[in-house]
């Protein structure tokens, strides 16, 4: 019966050491795929996999380290991406302007809605297209959400209705993408994977 148990005890450490081994080796894929990323200044595809090499084990020199790189490249996304959102915005509706379909919406709309975002505020206003005179509807404070809950989200903002959404400039900077992803309620963070609600604008540069 003793020896029984010695081979079980022993099987079971052996297979604990197996599965310890595998986690560690794929922790190192990781943050390597990371590094390479890195070194590439491609910082949105580093983030993401620090990220997960973080996650496997957290208190490992290379979990630890992946942490650090985190915090490091979620300072300098974000500064990127404030930079790149502030100005006005124009909304052509759940799809891009270039579409028929939204360029027939906005030519038949009698106001415009705007969306003008800053480094502290994000204010959304109504503007008459004959008289340019604008009507504030709403603001919010830009605030980024900070959770852990949204996995490789660094660029979530969080609204004053607890709804979470990101904000994508295209590579010509003239389109903005706004989807929400997810919602913050008392049992945690509700995350949105289909059906997301979505909001196209178009940069307004004036003359």
């Amino acid at each position: 019966m003793k020896n029984y148990l010695v081979i079980i005890t022993f099987l079971f450490a052996l297979q604990n050491y197996a599965q310890s081994d595998v986690k560690k080796k794929f922790q190192k894929n990781r943050y390597d795929l990371a590094v390479s990323h890195y070194k590439k200044l491609e910082y949105t595809k580093a983030i993401d996999l620090f990220s997960v090499a973080s996650k496997i084990d957290p208190e490992s020199p290379i979990g630890i380290e992946s942490r650090q790189k985190v915090d490091t490249l979620k300072t300098i996304l974000r500064k990127e991406l404030v930079n790149h959102l502030q100005g006005t915005w124009r909304k052509t509706g759940n799809e891009p302007s270039w579409t028929t379909k939204e360029k027939s919406k906005i030519s038949s709309s009698e106001k415009d809605e705007l969306i003008v975002i800053n480094d502290k505020q994000i204010l959304f206003y109504e503007q008459n297209i004959k008289t340019k005179e604008r009507k504030i509807v709403k603001s919010e404070n830009f605030v980024f959400y900070d959770k852990e809950d949204l996995n490789g989200v660094f660029s979530g903002i969080i609204l004053s209705d607890k709804t979470i959404w990101t904000y994508n400039v295209d590579d010509t900077a003239k389109t903005l993408q706004m989807l929400c992803v997810g919602e913050e309620t008392e049992e945690g963070t509700k995350k949105i994977i289909v059906d997301n609600p979505e909001i196209y604008c178009e940069k307004v540069v004036y003359p």
